[in-house]
């Protein structure tokens, strides 16, 4: 025999090797494949622990709760006003009409203020006879009986005391910012072209401190304010604004409607100054230059704005200075800001959900009060009782919408720190509704549960663990696998079927030796 010979010998010995070692790796190769399921197993299962299903499915109370109030009358010795049970009577019948007012409202009308509750307002009835309704002091609504009826009593009643806007003050409702604990106030001091007689600098802290702090002193019962202020002397219109008689000498610019819905320049304007999770209002001077001054606002009906400003709904409000030619300065003192700062004022106010006083009922504020008239109880409750059934709805929809999730989606994780949000939140809004019944009401305190349960809501349903698995359905799990286990999987199963398929055939061919054998043997002893 040749070495070639010996050579191919010797490699046909090793490829047609025993059966025992391939089998033997093979087994090893899928022994390892099934002990690593139960690692996988593993690292790759959700935990999916039970929600409290049964009290948010009985979270239906947040959509028809009342708020208790108690009005106490009083009245002069001359007094011919309606009594008590004439008035509970026209506010019954005015509950029935409109449901909207005076539907989250509990009224109790008494001669004597009850014990223990918070929510506490006078109906005072004064035989003036000229004398229109006024709201004296912070609490009591001074009424004439002698000019004012039973339903003008009524409905002034229901627009100080109820948490909805009326049918007038929709539109303004609109207005109104989504309540969040916390705010950042943006002031900024917006030149279109500071080189055409502009302001660099403006007394924003003492405007803020003179015009604002104290109505922002009374809302920090439900937010609180972070301010911050800049000055731009560079800010181009996107547009240009309408010329009006240019040859008069009452030539001016005007802002139309149109205008309003692209004034702000958001490509060239930076408005804000520092980066914050928290929601902003912008509150901006806007300085035109030489080239659009004297530039006016116009109302819907075509008429130039007394307050020359507008708002941007739940954005912030924009009010337009044209400065005197005659005197150029360069910087904005508080006298001259204070028209401006009274229109943010009012601006801040409509942003944040602050009530406005009804037609015909005016503040008197004690003789010591600022500049700046500080909001009445009246606006205040009123202000808490909406903002408490924001939050109250708000949390109670985002439970509901985090048990169906969990339902609909099979691979939705509800880890311990989801499940500890959502029974806070439950609990929070059990606080709620404790608090909003006699006789534990208490106003301020049903608002502070409200806040909490908003917060845990909201931080349960955006948890990062469940978003993730949100937007990944199930049809993407064989996109990932398929190309980490096709290349292994495939290779394994195709061995084990050519190992069947051989120990068939060898099984079949010791089968036929043994036939052929054995007829051998047969025929050896016929002979």
């Amino acid at each position: 025999m040749s070495d070639n010979d010996f050579d191919a010998t010797k490699r046909a010995a090793v490829y047609f090797q025993k059966d025992s070692p391939r089998v033997k790796i093979i087994a090893s190769y899928w022994a390892v494949a099934l002990c690593a399921i139960p690692l996988w197993w593993y690292t790759t299962s959700i935990t999916r622990l039970a929600l409290p299903a049964a009290r948010v499915g009985a979270l239906g109370w947040t959509d028809a709760f009342k708020f208790p109030v108690d009005v106490v009358i009083s009245r002069s010795a001359s007094d011919t006003g309606p009594s008590e049970s004439e008035l509970e009577r026209a506010i019954d019948h005015r509950t029935r009409l409109d449901d909207t007012r005076w539907g989250a409202l509990d009224v109790r009308i008494s001669t004597r203020s009850p014990q223990n509750e918070t929510d506490i307002f006078s109906l005072a009835f004064n035989d003036n006879p000229a004398g229109a309704a006024h709201i004296l002091g912070d609490s009591t609504l001074s009424v004439s009986s002698a000019s004012s009826t039973l339903p003008q009593v009524v409905d002034t009643l229901g627009e100080l005391l109820s948490p909805y806007a009326s049918k007038k003050h929709e539109a303004d409702n609109q207005r109104v910012a989504k309540y969040a604990p916390k705010y950042r106030l943006s002031f900024t001091l917006l030149n279109e072209d500071v080189s055409s007689i502009g302001y660099h600098s403006w007394e924003i802290e003492q405007s803020i401190y003179q015009y604002l702090t104290p109505t922002l002193n009374q809302l920090r019962a439900l937010h609180d304010f972070e301010i911050e202020s800049q000055v731009q002397y560079y800010a181009p219109l996107a547009f240009q604004p309408e010329h009006v008689n240019p040859e008069s000498a009452d030539s001016h610019y005007t802002l139309n409607r149109e205008d309003i819905t692209i004034f702000v320049n958001s490509a060239e304007w930076t408005l804000s100054s520092s980066a914050s999770n928290d929601p902003v209002l912008h509150f901006i001077v806007f300085i035109p230059s030489a080239a659009h001054r004297p530039l006016h606002v116009l109302t819907a009906q075509g008429s130039i704005a007394h307050s020359n400003a507008f708002i941007i709904p739940q954005w912030g409000g924009i009010a337009v200075y044209n400065p005197s030619d005659a005197s150029p300065q360069e910087m904005l003192d508080t006298r001259a800001l204070l028209s401006v700062f009274r229109t943010f004022h009012t601006q801040l106010l409509l942003l944040l959900g602050v009530p406005p006083a009804p037609h015909g009922t005016y503040h008197v504020p004690a003789s010591n009060a600022p500049r700046t008239p500080p909001l009445t109880r009246w606006q205040l409750a009123a202000l808490l009782r909406a903002r408490t059934l924001e939050n109250a709805r708000s949390a109670a929809e985002a439970l509901r919408s985090i048990v169906a999730l969990v339902a609909q989606i099979g691979h939705l994780p509800v880890k311990e720190d989801v499940r500890a949000l959502v029974r806070a939140a439950l609990d929070d809004l059990d606080e709620v509704q404790k608090y909003t019944a006699r006789p534990q009401a208490d106003l301020q305190k049903a608002f502070d549960a409200s806040r909490a349960a908003a917060g845990r809501a909201s931080a349960a349903f955006f948890d990062p663990g469940m978003l993730a698995m949100l937007y990944f359905p199930a049809e993407h799990t064989y996109a990932v696998y398929t190309p980490l286990f096709a290349p292994v999987g495939v290779p394994l199963l195709v061995a084990v079927v050519r190992e069947v398929r051989r120990l068939r055939k060898a099984r079949a061919e010791e089968r036929r030796r043994r036939e052929k054998g054995k007829g051998r043997m047969e025929g050896e002893r016929a002979e």
